[in-house]
Formats: structure tokens, C-alpha cells, sequence
């Protein structure tokens, strides 16, 4: 998407895998600094999804006055690749909750080899399962994000810029591409 951030760089000892595990993090320092790509454009989007989860200041406060208490965030220093700061005001969020919640019986799944969990396309979210979370992580795609139908409400009210909510029936395993009616 034109205009997007890249993240270039990030302190080798944050491990990416790390925060989409869905545990809490204990040895990191409160402020991290993103480095951004060449081609990143000028936007300033609510929501970069890229090696790190990274939320505006906006969506954080919007996600703490909805409820949302399961997110551990890490104040962000956003850096052009020239060096200056662009933004103090965005957040490396980690999310914690990676749950098995994929409803296996309506779900397009793709068994993968040995104790992998299976691929998943057009899947749907056993409500059962979530732990009445209403943002969390699965384990069959722990680089997704999940959100309940009262957190996607208020989202979309919110009008925030970068943010594309996707209904998890429309997901096709891959990201940016979806199944349109």
C-alpha cells in the first residue's frame, strides 16, 4: 500500500517471534526504536503490521477506553531513515492471548506436517474458545489479530486511517488479499 511504514530496524535483542506468542514479555525496555525503510511513505498510519504490531496513540487510548486490558504496550520513537524522529506518540503492542479458537469444523483448514498447527483460509472463531477476549492472537496464524464484533464497532466509528478490518470468512492465508462477493 502507498504510503505505508517499513520497519528497517529495531534492537536485534527484541525477537519479533516474541511478541505474536501471546505470553507476556518481562526483559524489555519501556521505549523502543523504530527505524523505518527508505520507501516508507509520509503517512502516519493508527496500525503498522510489520515485523512488530505497532499502534498510534489513538487506537491504543480507543482500546483501553473500550476495555481492551490484554495488551502490554512499549512506547515507540519512530525514526525516518535520515534520522530524525517522526513520532513519539505510537506503541509497540503485544498481545497477549494466543488461543485455539479456529472452529475446525467450518473452517477451510490445511493440515501442515508433524505438530504444526493447520493453515488456515475463510476460517471462523469458536466463541467458546476465546476466553472472552476481545483482541487476541491464533495459534494457527499467531501474526493475525483478532477482534470481537464490539471492538470492530468501535473501529470502524473511530475512522482511523491505515486500519482494514477484515471478516475472518474472507481470509484467504494471505495478507492484503481477500475473497470479495
Amino acid at each position: 500500500m502507498p504510503g505505508t511504514w517499513g520497519i528497517a530496524y529495531v534492537k536485534p535483542e527484541l525477537d519479533p517471534v516474541d511478541f505474536i506468542s501471546g505470553v507476556r514479555l518481562t526483559s524489555i525496555d519501556e521505549g523502543i526504536e523504530v527505524h523505518l525503510m527508505d520507501s516508507s511513505g509520509i503517512a502516519r498510519p493508527d496500525v503498522v503490521l510489520s515485523l512488530f504490531t505497532i499502534f498510534s496513540e489513538r487506537l491504543k487510548l480507543l482500546l483501553d477506553m473500550a476495555g481492551v486490558e490484554n495488551i502490554d504496550y512499549y512506547q515507540a520513537k519512530i525514526i525516518h531513515p535520515n534520522g530524525d524522529i517522526i513520532s513519539e506518540k505510537y506503541y509497540v503492542a503485544n498481545i497477549i492471548g494466543l488461543i485455539d479458537a479456529v472452529d475446525q469444523s467450518t473452517s477451510k483448514l490445511t493440515p501442515q506436517r508433524g505438530k504444526m498447527p493447520s493453515r488456515i483460509k475463510q476460517f471462523y472463531i469458536n466463541n467458546d474458545n476465546t476466553n472472552n477476549l476481545n483482541v487476541f492472537r491464533i495459534v494457527n496464524s499467531p501474526s493475525l489479530i483478532i477482534i470481537s464484533n464490539r471492538i470492530k464497532v468501535v473501529i470502524e466509528n473511530a475512522i482511523l486511517s491505515g486500519v482494514y478490518l477484515l471478516p475472518t470468512q474472507k481470509w484467504t492465508g494471505t495478507p492484503g488479499v481477500s475473497y470479495f462477493d
